[in-house]
């Protein structure tokens, strides 16, 4: 049960990361534009 557990929220930490990846990329590019 326990594992179960960690599987799902490791997975939903791995969704967090690359949410906040894009996220920056996004931001990271649209700063570059502006340039």
């Amino acid at each position: 049960m326990s594992i179960v557990l960690f599987i799902i929220i490791e997975a939903d930490y791995n969704v967090t990361c690359l949410r906040i990846y894009y996220l920056i990329k996004e931001l990271f590019f649209d700063f570059i534009d502006d340039e």
